[in-house]
């Protein structure tokens, strides 16, 4: 159903503890193959942050990523991804290599 009339809206921002048990940071070379983020991940993750630390643009997916289908996360940029442990984050260069770094939180 539409807000209609005079209308204001509210938002109220809650912090909720959360408990870290364990931090797990690495760097990867991504190549035009499609490289695993990590390639076995940290157990019990709840997140998972990435940072193209390369000179060229990146490309994340599944398994099958490709450059020209991949989501991009251009170079000098970071991404953080609320993934557990069941879920490989793929990413794959158009050309040559780049250096990402990752970091999981369980």
């Amino acid at each position: 159903m539409p807000i209609t009339g005079d209308t204001a809206l509210f938002t109220r921002s809650v912090n909720i503890p959360v408990v870290i048990n364990s931090i797990k940071e690495q760097a990867i070379t991504v190549t035009t193959a499609a490289t695993a983020l990590p390639a076995v991940a940290l157990t019990d993750r709840k997140n998972l942050s990435l940072y193209n630390n390369g000179a060229s643009d990146i490309f994340i997916g599944s398994s099958t990523v490709t450059a020209s289908g991949g989501f991009p996360v251009p170079r000098r940029t970071s991404l953080s991804l609320d993934v557990n442990n069941n879920v490989i984050v793929y990413a794959i260069t158009s050309a040559g290599t780049a250096d990402v770094r990752i970091l999981e939180v369980s």
